[in-house]
């Protein structure tokens, strides 16, 4: 058998090496009828296709004559072999492509109990970024195919990506390049140094989990990330504080008076909007608090205390409610909120709840399976805010822009950071007397002394808040 496989290379190499293919024709014809190729029997593409089957066929006898002759690792050297054998390799399993393992990850990290756990739904919207770096690498490709040069690229990529592809009708299918070319060509704004940093932070992850505790047979030797990463300066791209004079702007506008209703509260009208759109901003803006968590609040999260009307922002699994930082806090109502008349709407909210059984304190909010209630409200006012001359472009003023105004309405006021940081912003305190108890910082009183103060230094004291108590109660 040796020697006639032997004899077979020799044979075949000559007349390969003579230019001479008929005897792989035959088999290139049944190859193009039983595949249906769009090749004439006799051209030069079949002729072509004949030549690659002899040469893999010469290949074939020469790895058995190796092998037999001793070369127990004989691999073959057609280029056409081991460019299909890489590709074989690079291509993952059913169940194994980056977003099948993604969502595999996904699972294993909203475990109860997991260290730095992240509930699935926010997950799901981190897998953007994921989608992203799949269709940049190939989806079907194998994790372990890839490499720091890949990463490297992906991470160059994303310089030049145009930022909101999703929400652009012409980007929305189109591919990577073709993203990146309509950008350049119509000057689009790309994505920022910290989304970049964030898809990255979210990518890097998965290939951790693939050496720490992802499938067994294909653990990952190292996370081809590591070193990537963009160093942002700290408070690089914060967000801005509201000026007095925006804050008149804001306050002024027809949301806090009168309006044209739903998708015109930016222009003059007769209707009064008095539900989530109104409040949301304020409660924000004089508690200090996040969107998400105002947004969420129930009817009961509201009460009087010591005669001190408080917010109770909870973090409960059970509900959906959460806190960042996963400890529950309370908020005392700044009296401009009160003036301006938020306990008589909770009053009204807990009449309507006893009818309808819906305890959310904003009833007309509902949640989408891709983020928090606050997601909505947050997007919406963004657009508010730029409608009304406050916002433009990506220039960082949103929801969170009233967390640093109350920052700096704390410092007008003579307090220092570490006096409201936790009790006011519910910053994370990381003293070991922190860890000890269970009942929430701050007396009411103590609270309700500290946020009342703040706003009425200037240049704060200078907005005419005085605006929203007329207004509301006038409608």
């Amino acid at each position: 058998m040796i020697a006639k496989r032997e004899a077979d290379l020799r044979r075949m190499s000559r007349r390969m090496i003579d230019g001479d293919v008929s005897q792989w024709e035959a088999m290139a014809a049944r190859s193009i009828e039983h595949r249906g190729l769009p090749i004439e029997l006799g051209s030069d593409e079949h002729r072509a296709l004949a030549a690659a089957f002899a040469e893999v066929s010469i290949d074939a006898v020469s790895v058995f004559t190796r092998r037999h002759q001793g070369e127990i690792d004989a691999e073959p050297r057609s280029a056409i072999v081991r460019a299909e054998r890489e590709r074989e390799g690079a291509t993952a399993k059913s169940g194994e492509t980056i977003l099948e393992l993604y969502d595999a990850y996904s699972i294993w990290r909203s475990q109860p109990g997991r260290k730095r756990r992240r509930r699935l739904e926010l997950m799901a919207k981190d897998r953007v970024a994921v989608e992203l770096f799949a269709e940049f690498v190939g989806e079907h490709r194998a994790i372990r195919s890839i490499t720091k040069d890949d990463a490297r690229s992906f991470r160059d990529m994303l310089a030049q990506f145009p930022a909101s592809r999703g929400k652009k009708p012409k980007l929305a299918n189109a591919s990577i390049a073709e993203c990146i070319n309509t950008a350049a060509r119509g000057k689009l704004n790309l994505l920022s140094l910290t989304t970049q940093a964030k898809y990255l932070s979210i990518i890097s992850p998965l290939f951790d989990w693939m050496i720490s505790d992802g499938p067994r047979h294909i653990a990952l030797a190292h996370n081809v990330f590591d070193g990537l990463h963009p160093a942002l300066e700290k408070g690089e791209n914060r967000r801005p504080s509201y000026t007095a004079a925006q804050l008149n702007t804001f306050i002024a506008s027809p949301l806090f008076s009168q309006c044209r209703g739903a998708g015109k509260e930016h222009v003059p009208g007769d209707v009064a909007v008095r539900d989530h759109r109104y409040w949301i901003p304020l409660l924000c803006l004089f508690t200090g608090s996040r969107v998400t968590e105002i947004a969420q609040l129930h009817v009961d999260d509201v009460a009087v205390e010591d005669d001190v009307p408080l917010i109770l922002l909870t973090h409960d699994e059970g509900s959906g409610r959460h806190v960042k930082g996963k400890k529950s806090r309370i908020a005392a109502l700044h009296q401009i909120l009160i003036d301006a008349g938020f306990v008589d709407y909770w009053r009204a909210q807990i009449e309507r709840a006893q009818r309808d059984g819906n305890r959310q304190l904003f009833p007309k909010l509902k949640a989408r399976a891709d983020g928090p209630l606050g997601a909505a409200p947050s997007r919406w006012l963004g657009r508010y805010l730029t409608r009304i001359g406050i916002k433009d472009g990506a220039d960082g003023y949103g929801a969170h822009s009233f967390r640093h105004t109350m920052a700096d309405a704390m410092r007008a006021a003579g307090f220092i950071d570490i006096e409201f940081g936790q009790l006011v912003l519910g910053h994370s305190n990381n003293t070991i007397t922190s860890a000890y108890g269970s009942l929430p910082q701050g007396a009411p009183a103590r609270l309700k002394a500290m946020v009342d103060a703040a706003f009425m230094a200037k240049p704060f004291s200078e907005v005419a808040f005085d605006r929203l108590a007329t207004n509301f109660f006038a409608s």
